[in-house]
This record gives C-alpha cells, sequence and structure tokens, in this order.
C-alpha cells in the first residue's frame, strides 16, 4: 500500500452508488468523487493541523459521533485537531462508498483502521448555498478487538 503522508492510504478503492436516473448521473458521480476527496482530505495532517481549512470544510452545524463515544462540535474539532502530533497513529481509509441520496446531499461510508483501532465510518455531506460540499454529522463506530484483526 502507498501511504501518502500520515494519514492518507493513496490507492483506496471508490465506488460511487447512485440513487438518481441515469441523466443525473454523470454530475452525481463528479460530486460524489469531489466529496470523496474531502472525506480523504479530512485524514491528512496538514488538513487536520489548518484550521482555516478545517473550517471551510465542516459545516457551521457539524457534530461528530466519535468512536471514542466523545460528542464533537465544530468547534471543538477546529480547536483540537491540529494539536494532533507525529504521535499520533497513522489511519488508512479502505471501503469508501459514495450515495448520492438527495439533492445536494452525500452520504459517505468507509472504514478506518489504526494500530490503536478499526471503526465503520460515515459521514453526511450538504452542498452550501456557494455551491462548495461541507460535512455536516460524521459517525466513528468502532469495531470490537476480536473483530480488529479480521
Amino acid at each position: 500500500m502507498n501511504d501518502v503522508n500520515r494519514g492518507i492510504q493513496s490507492d483506496v478503492p471508490i465506488n460511487m452508488q447512485r440513487d438518481t436516473p441515469s441523466d443525473l448521473q454523470r454530475d452525481t458521480s463528479t460530486d460524489i468523487a469531489q466529496v470523496l476527496r474531502l472525506e480523504a482530505e479530512l485524514l491528512d495532517p496538514a488538513v487536520r493541523s489548518d484550521a482555516a481549512r478545517l473550517g471551510a470544510i465542516l459545516h457551521a452545524d457539524f457534530i461528530e459521533h466519535g468512536a471514542s463515544g466523545r460528542v464533537w462540535t465544530r468547534q471543538a474539532i477546529i480547536d483540537e485537531l491540529p494539536l494532533e502530533d507525529e504521535a499520533t497513529p497513522l489511519t488508512t481509509a479502505t471501503d469508501l462508498v459514495g450515495r448520492h441520496i438527495a439533492d445536494g446531499t452525500i452520504l459517505v461510508t468507509y472504514r478506518t483502521t489504526s494500530t490503536l483501532k478499526t471503526a465503520i465510518r460515515s459521514s453526511l455531506w450538504l452542498r452550501s448555498t456557494a455551491g462548495e460540499w461541507q460535512i455536516r454529522f460524521h459517525q466513528g463506530t468502532p469495531i470490537p478487538d476480536e473483530q480488529h484483526q479480521a
């Protein structure tokens, strides 16, 4: 596997599923690809340490239910992610799938693995009135240790 920086697996298989009529598939595929790039960007240590970039990606009403059990607000993410250091374990993402679920709304699901834990994750992305995609909600669900090795 080819890891870029500490956080992104660059050869992540991407699956784009569309629940739309065929005439919208091209635009939907482009949107899904853009959102999947943004989701992967959030694993990049350079982005995680950039409060301005995080602020642009995170919706004003962003909330996360973390795999740790902690509920994160937008401001808590912007304040705390830049404090991560090189000791933060490498996290790789696999099985990224994007689904267009409504106009201006994409659901992303995937799995992350680090030396500490494996989790399944989902994110809800909304297109802003300015046309930019922003993450509105994220949830990480830990996979029990006995399934971690699978």
